[in-house]
């Protein structure tokens, strides 16, 4: 827990020191962070667009979550929520008065809440957006923020939403160095060539009439009724996304780098200049648009770093990855043709075609996670 502490509010820093965010915002988040809630950080741009930080803060007061613990603990960690709600409020009240424009909602009745705060706080007039969403407007321009909160369905007396913050950085149009997709693989082969780990290559295939065939099984999955669902061990090998009206076959080449699950202290050093690789990536102007997720780390799931899609060609996709299991950290650089769809057990496979997979030797997993992973 302390290394995944360290490794937000690093990542916070670092997104801090690229942006002019409100005062009052950051002294916000740098409290939330200190209360282990540090906001998720993304920065995203290429192809002429802005480049964004977004900060997102997801919120929730659900007394159902902390069923486990005794009456007392369970009072102070939902007072900790309303405490932190409290804070969030007062803050987004005081920037209210400076910004370009606002909008504030309230409904409550028998413990159901709903409480909605959106605004405009960039003074640049030349793009502001407005756009009515379910009879709430929410604004866009080059800083803006919302708070969303709703009643948690199917649980009295409870809520859950987000709070969003976005701003655009400035851009350093002098700059005439790239630093290419091309370069950062090079750059990311001769990290891992430093400490003898060897490049293990896959390859990922599905061509159209199979994914036609997952998509209906995945559709026809989604509409059984929840009773039914529940029942049905379900196990799907891919995560992906599913576009009405388009193909969806893909080819991916992959390169995993792979370090033993015994030298943890060497997975975090890699972990840090992979994560610097990747980070000087999206400082160079891009054909590429890109999402750079600053507080990807190891918790035993797959973790994006980076996502990248060719502006010309929308059908080209370039992806950072990361995950770690019962044989090690993993680390991927894969290339995708097609629709991207990502196995789930990825960090295994040597390859998966229509489906038919095989493992790199002794890599075979014990177990496969029963979800979808979608990348939107």
């Amino acid at each position: 827990m302390k290394k995944t502490i360290f490794f937000l509010m690093l990542a916070f820093l670092c997104a801090v020191s690229h942006a002019q965010i409100n005062p009052k915002m950051s002294e916000l988040f740098d409290r939330l962070a200190a209360q282990d809630r540090a906001p998720f950080i993304v920065k995203s741009g290429g192809q002429g667009n802005p480049t964004r930080l977004s900060y997102t803060v997801h919120l929730y007061y659900r007394p159902d979550l902390y069923q486990d613990v005794d009456s007392l603990s369970q009072d102070s960690l939902l007072r900790e929520e309303r405490n932190r709600l409290i804070d969030i409020r007062h803050t987004l009240d005081e920037l209210q008065e400076e910004a370009q424009e606002s909008y504030h909602y309230e409904y409550h009745c028998g413990g159901q809440d709903t409480i909605i705060y959106s605004m405009n706080l960039s003074h640049d007039t030349t793009w502001v957006a407005k756009v009515q969403q379910e009879n709430h407007p929410y604004y866009y321009s080059k800083e803006f923020l919302s708070l969303n909160l709703h009643p948690a369905v199917g649980k009295e007396g409870s809520f859950e939403g987000y709070l969003k913050y976005v701003i655009s950085l400035s851009q350093d149009t002098t700059s005439v160095v790239t630093y290419t997709q091309e370069n950062l693989t090079a750059d990311i082969a001769q990290l891992f060539k430093q400490y003898r780990i060897k490049p293990r290559k896959a390859r990922w295939e599905h061509d159209e009439a199979y994914s036609d065939s997952i998509k209906a099984a995945f559709q026809h999955y989604l509409s059984l009724p929840d009773s039914v669902r529940k029942e049905t061990y379900y196990l799907p090998d891919w995560g992906c996304t599913f576009e009405e009206g388009s193909s969806c076959a893909g080819v991916t080449d992959a390169t995993i780098y792979t370090v033993p699950l015994d030298q943890g202290p060497l997975a975090l050093q890699l972990l840090a200049a992979f994560d610097s690789l990747a980070l000087k990536y999206t400082e160079s102007p891009q054909k590429y648009y890109f999402q750079y997720n600053y507080d990807s780390t190891f918790d035993g799931t797959s973790s994006l770093f980076l996502l990248c899609l060719d502006a010309v060609n929308r059908d080209t996709y370039y992806i950072l990855d990361i995950c770690n299991d019962e044989f090690g950290y993993h680390f991927l650089v894969a290339q995708t043709e097609g629709t991207l769809w990502e196995p789930l057990c990825w960090s295994s496979l040597k390859t998966i075609i229509n489906g038919k997979k095989t493992f790199f030797k002794g890599m075979k997993p014990k177990w496969l996670q029963n979800r979808f992973v979608f990348y939107n």
